[in-house]
């Protein structure tokens, strides 16, 4: 997997850290067109699959898809931003992992760089390992690991939760629903003496025909989208970047502070406005409005 950051995105993200502080750098990213189209890249290059189920969902809607920090943001926020660290999961293994740790514990920390080798890793990650090497599975609905990486990742992202926990299914229930959803399907188009053993790899083989003929409906459009996002890309420039994170930051800032007004006696009022005031350009407009202010306080005449 080698979906990166664009030289120009790679540029603004360079210029943001180096003029922002890490939390700010994080937030601007969080809701850039940077993030948006790194989700894009990845959907064509993982397939419509999810990096760790792989699953197949057939939808290019990015809200429908969560962009993986393969390293947790909570425990690693120096790599938040780093395009060797991400890929995209569906909704329900995201959830599952959540901020599990999965580095392995031998690792020094906190890591000087992003770990590169597969070793470093506790499940296979998304850009370095091969996925089909560390589990097999029954059209994706039960899964079984073949190393302890494969093993892993099915107890970190729960991936058999539906089938065993909730169904209370085995791996053999799973396997012999599969063959005889087969049956049924193929009937009389099989020869008679058809391996049974055989059943399961060519139900997989029609699961992944269909799916292919889905993910080919869903490329041009992908694409177009891709294209148009590259192009924004190649307009913006470092400078705009680090201006649109500090204007990011200080509208939250200036969020917190007003959130703090609203909860001041009336004689505090004053003192915190003027403050306000001298701290950030009250010309940039608010993420979430706030309305109130404290009994008896009028609102501040503009200056």
């Amino acid at each position: 997997m080698t979906t990166i950051f664009l030289d120009s995105e790679q540029a603004e993200i360079d210029a943001v850290r180096r003029d922002c502080t890490s939390e700010e750098l994080n937030a601007w990213f969080d809701q850039s067109a940077i993030k948006a189209r790194f989700k894009k890249s990845c959907m064509k290059l993982q397939g419509l699959r999810c990096c760790y189920c792989q699953k197949y969902s057939n939808t290019i809607n990015s809200s429908q898809w969560d962009l993986e920090h393969v390293l947790s943001e909570d425990d690693y926020p120096q790599f938040f931003t780093v395009d060797g660290n991400l890929a995209i999961a569906c909704k329900k293994c995201n959830l599952a992992k959540r901020n599990q740790d999965v580095l392995v514990q031998s690792h020094p920390r906190p890591p000087v760089s992003l770990p590169s080798n597969s070793i470093h890793y506790s499940i296979p990650h998304p850009r370095i390992d091969d996925w089909a090497q560390c589990l097999s599975h029954v059209n994706y609905e039960i899964y079984k690991g073949l190393n302890d990486k494969g093993t892993e990742l099915i107890t970190v992202c729960r991936l058999n939760e539906l089938a065993v926990l909730n169904g209370n299914l085995s791996y053999e229930d799973v396997v012999f629903a599969a063959k005889s959803r087969f049956f049924d399907r193929m009937g009389s188009d099989l020869p008679a003496d058809f391996p049974e053993d055989d059943a399961i790899e060519r139900m997989a083989q029609l699961t992944r025909d269909n799916e292919d003929a889905l993910k080919y409906l869903q490329m041009a459009p992908l694409e177009n989208e891709l294209r148009k996002l590259n192009n924004k890309a190649a307009k913006r420039t470092a400078e705009s970047a680090v201006l649109a994170a500090k204007e990011l930051a200080a509208r939250k800032l200036k969020k917190r502070l007003l959130d703090s007004i609203s909860k001041c006696e009336t004689a505090d009022f004053e003192i915190i406005r003027k403050a306000l005031v001298l701290t950030v350009d009250e010309s940039a407009p608010l993420l979430i409005g706030n309305d109130k202010q404290p009994p008896g306080v009028a609102d501040p005449e503009p200056t």
